[in-house]
């Protein structure tokens, strides 16, 4: 009876170790990477208000983040090409920023996506860093595709 005690032992060890291992698998490919995610939209008189939320995780501070992005209508033509200014990115810290798209409702946005390579990134000192693009992971918890 030791000897069978001793290999469930050993067996829910291993298994233990597998799992935390899974479980610990996918919070270290976040933290490497700048995640931006469209996190609401909703109206606000004749505009629709989109906030996002950053994820800093590069181990690297971002002094300046500005990246442009095509609105498409629901027909999938382009509505709208904007410039969106996230600011500063602080590594390890989340930021949330809210941007008005002028005259258009949220129903009729289908789409949003994010041009290469970013219109600005500048790291610490002011020196231009490809980041922002290499590093960018997109997300949304709206009904708008966000890519």
């Amino acid at each position: 009876m030791q000897f069978l005690n001793l290999v469930s032992s050993k067996r829910a060890a291993v298994i233990s170790f597998i799992l935390a291992g899974l479980v610990a698998t996918p919070a270290l490919a976040q933290d490497s990477s700048l995640t931006i995610q469209l996190n609401k939209v909703e109206n606000n008189g004749g505009s629709c208000r989109m906030t996002y939320k950053i994820d800093n995780g590069t181990g690297q501070d971002v002094a300046a983040a500005s990246y442009e992005m095509a609105v498409y209508g629901k027909d999938d033509a382009i509505m709208k090409l904007i410039v969106l200014d996230f600011g500063a990115l602080v590594s390890g810290h989340t930021q949330v920023v809210q941007f008005d798209l002028p005259d258009t409702g949220c129903k009729d946005v289908s789409r949003i996506s994010v041009n290469d390579p970013a219109v600005a990134c500048q790291v610490a000192g002011g020196a231009s860093s490809p980041l922002c693009s290499e590093k960018r992971k997109l997300e949304t918890l709206t009904g708008i595709v966000f890519n």
